[in-house]
């Protein structure tokens, strides 16, 4: 059996589930959208004012420290036009403080608007002719959480070091600029911002991650291909096709005991390289993993040689920084990318795609990813990628001294996993930038959080 996905975007009602501005929407109301957060479906309902406009922000700050929950229903695949082995739900984003449960058992606990989660449900599910299923979301709102946490791990900044919303914010995992900041309200969103998934299969890929070197004389690449397959398989064809759809290698890895495979191929003939779009065209090659008649996976990579050059000056203190495309040192002009809306959802490909080609229209070769707001959507990348932007990419962390404390790192390290398995193959980005993430260890050294219990 191949594997199946179904979207679970239908038939999702939210209520209030705390009492907040005397008790508004207490009963279910049908969502405005799916994926969605509070905001939208209080302003589809007009519950509230449009907080963008003249002082309405301060009348739906209300929104920001009450509690949500969502709800939907839906059928258990059925075990009779297909069989399957496994069943799962994905989560592709909860935003923030949420415990999931599907027909009224626990099955998720998150803490972190970044981070993606796949929870076997194959035992949870109800039988095909018993009914349907429930599933629950119910949020807690960050503004407490953050203080609760803030409380429980302490915080040793000098009073100083927060800028734009309290130090609260800083203890919780969710897009930094929902507190308010210079150029924007406290739109503080709750909700599923993410497509939430029914997956059904008997094998399927997982953590199927492809990495590139370019040769110094850049006529040949290598790529290295590593992941994992759960089910009975015994290993995983590999295809590369160049631009113009013609497959230029096909090859099978075989699984370790573990079910992990990996293996480098490389790509010797008629390389096309990969420019940003001042200096060159910006062709993708498409490389495939495939589990034949269960499932596959792909990923579009630009073949390019990319580096920073940092060279000692020879009449200052310091070093250079310089990008380096393909041994051609490049200017990267360009624009620092916020997030196009307090109200994740509603940007679409459609929005994007606007912006990203009017900073193109501007020759801007590159755009700096804010740590304030988010890893961006897929759609964000593959334009940028089709069209040779370069993006730098922060890691998630903006305008303050972060707690070090070995379950705030834990946490930091899985987001982070899994932000780079998802986007790091992209031929846009250049390999995210490590500062922050440095900085928010040696802060470590200064506060000592490492000390606390």
């Amino acid at each position: 059996m191949e594997l199946k996905r179904i979207p679970l975007n239908k038939a999702w009602h939210f209520k209030q589930s705390t009492s907040l501005n005397d008790g508004s929407t207490a009963e279910f109301l049908p969502v405005s959208q799916f994926p969605t957060v509070a905001h939208i479906d209080l302003l589809h309902h007009g519950l509230i004012k449009d907080p963008y406009i003249d002082c309405n922000e301060l009348e739906t700050l209300w929104v920001n420290d009450a509690d949500w929950t969502y709800k939907t229903t839906f059928t258990s695949p059925s075990t009779t036009s297909s069989s399957y082995s496994h069943a799962a739900l994905i989560f592709d984003g909860l935003d923030t403080i949420v415990s999931v449960y599907l027909n009224n058992k626990l099955i998720l606990e998150s803490k972190n608007m970044h981070r993606a989660y796949h929870v076997d449900v194959t035992d949870t599910l109800v039988e095909e002719k018993a009914g349907e299923n429930v599933l629950e979301l119910r949020f807690k709102n960050a503004p407490q959480y953050g203080r609760s946490e803030l409380k429980r791990i302490g915080y040793k900044g000098n009073g100083t070091d927060v800028h734009f919303g309290g130090p609260e914010r800083l203890f919780v995992r969710k897009a930094q600029y929902h507190w308010g900041w210079d150029w924007g309200p406290a739109v503080n969103t709750c909700g599923p911002w993410k497509d939430v998934w029914l997956e059904t299969y008997n094998s399927r890929i997982s953590d199927f991650v492809v990495r590139q070197q370019v040769s110094d004389d850049l006529k040949v690449a290598e790529l290295k291909i590593t992941g994992g397959v759960a089910g009975d398989c015994k290993g995983v064809v590999i295809q590369v096709t160049d631009p113009s759809g013609k497959m230029v290698i096909e090859k099978e890895l075989a699984l370790s005991e573990d079910s992990l495979f990996e293996g480098s191929l490389l790509v010797k003939e008629d390389l096309q390289l990969w420019y940003p779009f001042l200096y060159g065209l910006s062709p993708l090659y498409t490389i495939s993993a495939k589990l034949p008649g269960a499932d596959v996976q792909t990923r579009k990579i630009g073949l390019r040689r990319l580096r920073l050059l940092q060279n000692d000056l020879q009449e200052a203190p310091g070093t250079s920084f310089l990008f380096e495309i393909n041994n051609i040192r490049m200017f990267c002009g360009g624009s620092c990318w916020i997030p196009g809306d307090f109200m994740l959802p509603r940007m679409t490909r459609e929005r994007y795609e606007d912006w990203l080609m009017l900073a193109k229209s501007g020759n801007q070769t590159m755009i700096r990813i804010w740590g304030g707001g988010i890893v961006e959507s897929d759609h964000f990348y593959e334009i940028c990628d089709r069209e040779g932007i370069l993006v730098w990419q922060d890691f998630l962390f903006a305008c303050g001294d972060y707690p070090t404390s070995p379950d705030f790192i834990s946490e930091v390290k899985a987001e982070d996993e899994g932000h780079l398995k998802r986007v790091g193959h992209h031929a846009s980005m250049y390999s995210p930038i490590w500062l922050r993430l440095e900085a928010l260890h040696s802060f470590s050294a200064i506060v000592n959080y490492a000390d606390l219990d």
